[in-house]
């Protein structure tokens, strides 16, 4: 057990190295006057729908003991194209590809009675910082197919920007030999702001936006005893909500 938690913490420097080279936000602040509110609802939402929390598990819980999970996910964002064009707006540049890896520690304990409860961290003074919670509870749960509840919380900083968001889901998985795919669908609602005094800004741009979108995911968890690997995708249903492509190991004891 020590050497699998010795090899996790080795994955989270590796993407964390690896994320400090590949993607680095500069902006001009004094080209604030180039600014729209498209613009900025793209920055935002970007960062709200993007880098919000994803525990990436089926409905099935952890249950009451020991029901520990203790893994690294790392969450391709693609980059959409007005998020770019946002970009060059402010005068910012990226050391970023189309694909941004944005790699987070996640953890998560089983407390009996289908009810799990997971967190997620990632913090790097050239990106920015991500923290995020779920609540799930699986209220149908047995030999056959699991359905489950979840709440997700986040809140992300990158760069002069902030953002918050609020999930909720319904996912649905079967257990297979070695796997248990799942699906799930709900609605997000997400917000943000960019760190400027409302003086700096143009006359009738708003520094805040808002947004709720729909979104479906679908995952694969390939099961090897204690070790578990999961594979998602997140379909986006907006142009500031990217689909975005997830991979997480794990331990689960």
């Amino acid at each position: 057990m020590k050497k699998k938690s010795s090899l996790l913490l080795g994955v989270v420097l590796l993407f964390q190295t690896s994320s400090a080279r590949s993607a680095v936000f500069t902006f001009d602040t004094s080209l604030l006057n180039g600014l729209t509110q498209d613009s900025v609802d793209s920055l935002i939402g970007f960062l709200a729908l993007g880098g919000d929390h994803r525990s990436m598990r089926p409905a099935s819980s952890l249950g009451g003991f020991p029901g520990f999970e203790l893994g690294v996910s790392v969450v391709g964002l693609n980059l959409p194209t007005n998020f770019s064009t946002a970009l060059a707006l402010l005068g910012g540049t990226s050391t970023a590809s189309s694909i941004l890896p944005l790699p987070k520690l996640y953890i998560a304990k089983g407390l009996g009675f289908g009810i799990d409860l997971g967190f997620s961290y990632f913090s790097l003074s050239s990106l920015g910082s991500f923290y995020g919670l779920d609540v799930q509870w699986a209220f149908i749960e047995g030999k056959g197919p699991s359905v489950a509840a979840r709440y997700s919380l986040s809140y992300s900083t990158l760069s002069i920007f902030q953002a918050r968001s609020h999930a909720i889901d319904v996912v649905a998985s079967y257990p297979l030999f070695l796997i248990e795919p799942y699906v799930g669908a709900g609605f997000i609602y997400a917000s943000g702001e960019v760190g400027f005094d409302s003086g700096e800004l143009p006359v009738n741009l708003s520094a805040s936006s808002t947004f709720a979108v729909p979104r479906f995911f679908a995952g694969l968890p390939l099961q090897l005893g204690f070790f578990h690997i999961t594979f998602e995708t997140m379909f986006g249903f907006s142009s500031n909500a990217p689909t975005t492509y997830g991979l997480k190991a794990a331990l689960n004891f």
